[in-house]
């Protein structure tokens, strides 16, 4: 075994109990564990779970606010615009420092798996992809980042984002979104979906469409 955790108290079940890890999979579990491992991590009876796991946030929009211009009428149209015109001027570096921030966050507090939407349209193009993609290289060993290519813009309602959709599956996006509703004012849910399946290599992908709406 590469790891034992010693002495570390399990959900529903009484007293202390160690656990045997090889590579990244748990291979034991004992009240007490006789063999010895290169690494050894006393929990003095603390509680051991798995971890947390954040199945849906926008880490190219997070901290944000500290950078924005103040929204002047408080309306839902401009906060919009505040949002579109930091998109258009995202750089990986940018994404890399904010969201990198809220990563270690997450961390500290448990949570070792994100789920990362960042938007795909004609306004940022490909910016917020490319950081995220970044972001899930650098922070690889400690935590694990599944980014998603989200038409947030819609796909039919902002001509060009089906091609940046595909160009985002090339450049190793692990899942694309869709927000069927959205798009409503000017086509059928049906054909927002058909759009979406005949996307090249889209069968190798998982489809979280948001369905519910206004």
């Amino acid at each position: 075994m590469d790891t034992i955790i010693r002495q570390a108290r399990l959900r529903g079940r009484d007293g202390t109990w160690d656990i045997g890890i090889s590579a990244d999979r748990i291979t034991a579990v004992a009240e007490r564990l006789p063999e010895e491992a290169a690494r050894e991590v006393d929990a003095a009876g603390n509680l051991v779970l798995p971890t947390y796991v954040n199945g849906h946030i926008h880490l190219d929009k997070c901290f944000l606010q500290e950078t924005m211009r103040p929204n002047k009428d408080y309306t839902f149209g401009e906060c919009l615009e505040l949002t579109w015109e930091h998109k258009a001027r995202y750089t990986t570096e940018d994404i890399l420092e904010r969201a990198g921030r809220a990563i270690h966050e997450g961390l500290l507090n448990g949570t070792t798996v994100f789920r990362a939407f960042t938007d795909v349209d004609s306004i940022g193009k490909l910016r917020g992809l490319e950081g995220l993609l970044a972001l899930r290289e650098r922070w690889w060993d400690v935590a694990h980042i599944e980014v998603v290519a989200f038409p947030q813009e819609g796909i039919l309602r902002d001509p060009g984002t089906a091609e940046l959709l595909e160009e985002a599956m090339r450049l190793g996006a692990d899942v694309v979104g869709g927000l069927p509703w959205f798009e409503r004012l000017r086509c059928k849910n049906s054909q927002r979906n058909a759009m979406a399946r005949r996307l090249p290599l889209l069968a190798q992908l998982r489809l979280p469409f948001q369905t519910g709406g206004r």
